[in-house]
């Protein structure tokens, strides 16, 4: 080790704080996903599907390795859906497709630090405010960390 402190590498920076949530977002759990939060994320599924288009010449793209869930942050409810590729296109369009009322009742979306999810949000949820995934959060401070860390060690070692 080389006698650095995790303290003293990644000096605190405070920030504005825009909005808190003091606790758990709850809905009314009737398993139709009519909570007052949803949550949404991706998922990296297999290897992307190509076929060769001989007009073309040139693979396309028949299966997206990537789909975006949704799950309800209700409590117990689970998954909503499942689509797939990761734009804001899919997910605005999955989320008109729920209609105006239930878009009406949801007042937190919880995302990844994803700029497609939360332009997608701002789009289809104006009203929503966007919560950042805690996982998300510890994982950028723990890279930051290792690289600082790293960055001290190559310092230390000339």
């Amino acid at each position: 080790m080389i006698g650095v402190e995790r303290r003293s590498v990644l000096p605190a920076r405070p920030g504005p704080v825009t909005g808190t949530v003091t606790g758990p977002v709850t809905g009314t759990g009737t398993g139709t996903g009519t909570g007052t939060g949803t949550g949404i994320d991706e998922t990296r599924r297999d290897r992307p599907r190509r076929v060769f288009d001989e007009a073309a010449q040139t693979w396309k793209a028949v299966v997206d390795r990537w789909h975006v869930g949704f799950v309800d942050l209700s409590g117990g409810q689970g998954l909503l859906g499942q689509v797939e590729g990761r734009t804001s296109q899919v997910v605005i369009g999955w989320l008109e497709a729920r209609g105006q009322r239930w878009k009406d009742q949801l007042t937190h979306v919880a995302i990844g630090m994803c700029t497609i999810f939360k332009a997608a949000v701002r789009a289809a949820l104006p009203h929503a405010m966007l919560v950042i995934d805690h996982f998300h959060v510890v994982q950028l401070a723990n890279t930051a960390v290792a690289a600082r860390c790293d960055d001290s060690f190559r310092y230390a070692q000339g």
